[in-house]
């Protein structure tokens, strides 16, 4: 099921298209909701710029202008990925050294072949909107009994074997409740 984050006050920086094809640049404020959506935790005051986690598979990103009488400025933008967030702490504008907010830049790979044709006409009259990713939550990996981090996590060795001059073991396999050690194939190096 897709699901979606919204940046708010987001600024199109910059897009261009190379040999790996079209992307662009958003900046926006970091808010709460934004923090919650991606699973980031609060950032340290003592920081003034960081890379923090993440990598969407996006679908569409949909951009919508602020100002009522720019709406026919919408569009929506087939995508491929938004990733290599970036945050840095500025001044807010006239608070004279008072006060301090954190900026987001991230990238965003485009599939859409008139992807930069769109990106140009709403760069040109829009100046802050609200960017709309929607994008499918990478599935995350459950540790399946018997592999190499579930026996670090139990305390179980490695297999080894007794003889030094020996081939190296393959992972132990758990086979309807015994515990067998298979050594792998000389010709495709796989396990029998």
């Amino acid at each position: 099921m897709p699901q979606s984050v919204t940046f708010t006050q987001a600024t199109l920086k910059e897009f261009g298209r190379d040999s790996g094809g079209a992307w662009a640049r958003f900046e926006f404020p970091l808010t709460k909701s934004v923090i919650s959506a991606l699973n980031w935790g609060e950032l340290a005051d003592y920081e003034t710029k960081t890379s923090l986690e993440g990598d969407l598979a996006a679908t569409v990103i949909s951009l919508t202008p602020d100002a009522p009488e720019l709406a026919k400025q919408a569009t929506d933008i087939d995508a491929q990925r938004v990733y290599h967030f970036v945050a840095t702490k500025q001044e807010i504008e006239g608070s004279r050294g008072k006060g301090k907010r954190w900026l987001i830049q991230c990238d965003v790979s485009i599939r859409d072949v008139a992807g930069c044709q769109k990106l140009e006409g709403y760069m040109a009259s829009v100046p802050k909107g609200k960017v709309r990713v929607s994008y499918e939550r990478a599935p995350e990996q459950q540790q399946v009994p018997g592999t190499e981090d579930a026996d670090e996590d139990q305390g179980e060795p490695a297999a080894q074997s007794a003889h030094p001059d020996a081939a190296p073991l393959a992972p132990a396999v758990t086979m309807g409740g015994t515990h067998q050690t298979r050594k792998p194939r000389a010709d495709k190096g796989t396990i029998n």
